[in-house]
């Protein structure tokens, strides 16, 4: 028996246990990239986080911040700088307009070729071997 006490505040999890022995503690959650620890953090069980305990005295710290949120801000602020740019200094918008208009068609037109052309071709190839 192991005497354990849980915090859960936001994208934390703070964990004290007394362990006797090395062990395994066993926390079914989820594993995934976004997870740091001030303990080694194992996969167990093909999914789950699972951390060696030191005997005596355990206190883990766990944190998580999902792999892409620091892209996906910078990306935003970009885009909102970017934004702020075009309205501020009044930049013809008409020439960006047209060439995403054309990046646009060039997609439709190879989505339209893979997904209806080119899978169908396959499909008919099958049948011949």
């Amino acid at each position: 028996k192991n005497d354990l006490d849980i915090n859960i505040n936001n994208n934390k999890i703070n964990i004290k246990i007394n362990s006797d022995s090395s062990k395994t503690l066993f926390i079914p959650i989820n594993y995934l990239k976004g997870f740091t620890s001030n303990y080694d953090l194992e996969l167990v069980y093909n999914n789950f986080i699972g951390i060696k305990l030191n005997e005596g005295e355990n206190i883990i710290n766990i944190s998580f911040v999902p792999s892409g949120l620091k892209i996906g801000a910078l990306i935003s602020i970009i885009g909102i700088i970017l934004s702020i740019l075009f309205v501020k200094f009044d930049i013809n918008i008409n020439v960006l307009n047209n060439t995403f208009y054309y990046i646009y068609y060039l997609v439709y037109v190879l989505l339209i070729f893979v997904f209806y052309i080119l899978l169908f071709l396959l499909f008919l190839i099958s049948y011949i071997k």
